[in-house]
């Protein structure tokens, strides 16, 4: 009468599978409108996250052992910078802007998880990491630095700042034996022309590091031309005059 007692009992069993995350992908990429191309010869530097005395989170004052030169290969990527940094919030600086392009606005701070999981807390960046899971649950993370062109703009105006019609302009550059050639890519017309008769300004993009020189063709009705040439440089996404 008691043999139901010593019946075996039927227990459920749930089994949970975590996804392993297996890589950590960095790739830096220029920008121009709906196109991307990976940027070779970028140089960056890591540091970890630490808390200061007044207790705000920042990076600390030297980069990481081994980690203080790094420098994307010829496919944009950091080589360097895989999942096995380990958890921890680091942050990734720019050391200085691919030529041609504006400088990083901040350096990118980013954390992996103790589960490997990897976000971006940089609000301007987040859009930057991208996920992917396989067939087989491996997850892959990817993110893609983003440099935009460098944008110069070419304004003719009289003595009180209102815009004038009717000026050429020729842009050169210093090359390599310290002459001047005209440069006709850009954006810029043939031999450098900058044709302001018909608009006021004229904007280029991409121009790389190099020092510049503006020479005044044509004045607009009634203007004395420029007797002196303007000159410029370019230099890590910054133009100085």
């Amino acid at each position: 009468m008691y043999e139901h007692l010593l019946a075996p009992l039927k227990i459920g069993g749930i089994t949970v599978k975590n996804r392993t995350v297996q890589e950590l992908k960095v790739v830096k990429v220029g920008v121009d409108g709906n196109t991307k191309k990976p940027l070779s010869g970028v140089k960056f530097a890591l540091y970890e996250q630490v808390t200061d005395s007044e207790g705000n989170l920042r990076p600390a004052y030297n980069p990481m052992t081994d980690y203080d030169n790094l420098e994307t290969d010829e496919n944009g990527i950091l080589a360097a910078i895989t999942k096995d940094l380990g958890a921890g919030t680091y942050y990734l600086k720019e050391k200085e802007a691919p030529s041609g392009y504006k400088k990083l606005a901040e350096d990118l701070c980013f954390t992996i998880g103790e589960d490997g999981k990897v976000t971006i807390n940089t609000d301007g960046y987040k859009n930057w990491l991208s996920k992917t899971v396989s067939d087989s649950g491996a997850v892959s993370y990817q993110i893609e630095i983003e440099n935009t062109p460098l944008g110069i703009t070419i304004r003719k105006a009289d003595e009180n700042g209102n815009r004038l019609l009717g000026s050429q302009f020729t842009l050169s550059a210093k090359n390599e034996n310290n002459i001047f050639v005209n440069v006709s890519e850009y954006g810029l017309g043939e031999d450098g022309l900058i044709d302001l008769t018909t608009a006021a300004e004229k904007t280029f993009t991409g121009l790389p590091n190099g020092v510049y020189k503006l020479t005044e063709t044509l004045a607009p009705a009634g203007y004395v031309i420029l007797n002196n040439e303007v000159f410029f440089r370019v230099d890590n996404g910054e133009v100085t005059m």
